[in-house]
């Protein structure tokens, strides 16, 4: 019997593998916490993460670490769904990230920072511009409307596919987003007051019980 393939193999990455050039030691200063070959190495998860499409059930710990602690100034955002959640939901949050990375302030001594692991990710990826448009993100779509779903996303050619995902609307503060949720229908609005019988909250409506 051959090997299955699971559903993340079938995905479509935005890059050839290895199309972004690798770091090597050679490129890395050591820190005081760090040797060049681990900087070097964290690098290189980072450029695969991104050839292989920025897929937020892909983020790993090691590379919410990394970013979240090393790189582009970077912030927390919580946990490591948090920061998925604002950079790897959407095509243009995909994009945003990619401008985000290119357009950093590197600076600092690399033997105390990782400014050299930065500046050898910025000149790589500034050789692929086009990876800071959403057109180079697009190709999947949720399986349904959740906004929080983490389901194998399925592929789509069609623009006005039923299950397009919900739409994501920017709010106060850097990096934050949310769905925008549609108006509560005229049939799911609370019962009036002194309505006979007992309701409950169902979903986003009211049900009789």
């Amino acid at each position: 019997m051959g090997r299955s393939v699971t559903s993340a193999a079938l995905r479509p990455h935005t890059l050839p593998p290895r199309t972004l050039t690798r770091l090597t030691p050679a490129d890395c200063t050591a820190t005081q916490w760090s040797t060049a070959q681990e900087k070097a190495d964290a690098g290189n998860r980072v450029l695969t993460f991104i050839e292989n499409g920025l897929y937020a059930d892909a983020f790993t710990k090691d590379l919410y670490r990394t970013l979240s602690q090393h790189l582009f100034a970077h912030i927390a955002h919580f946990n490591q769904s948090g920061f998925a959640h604002v950079w790897f939901t959407t095509p243009q949050d995909k994009a945003e990230f990619i401008q985000h990375a290119l357009n950093a302030r590197s600076g600092g001594d690399p033997a105390w920072t990782w400014s050299d692991v930065e500046q050898h990710l910025q000149g790589t990826l500034a050789e692929h511009p086009h990876l800071q448009e959403p057109s180079a993100w697009t190709g999947i779509i949720r399986p349904h409307d959740c906004p929080s779903c983490r389901c194998t996303p399925r592929h789509t050619t069609d623009p006005h596919a039923s299950a397009a995902p919900a739409p994501w609307v920017r709010v106060p503060g850097p990096g934050h987003a949310r769905p925008a949720l549609p108006p509560r229908p005229a049939a799911a609005q609370r019962p009036p007051a002194g309505a006979p019988g007992r309701f409950r909250v169902a979903g986003r409506g009211w049900l009789r019980c």
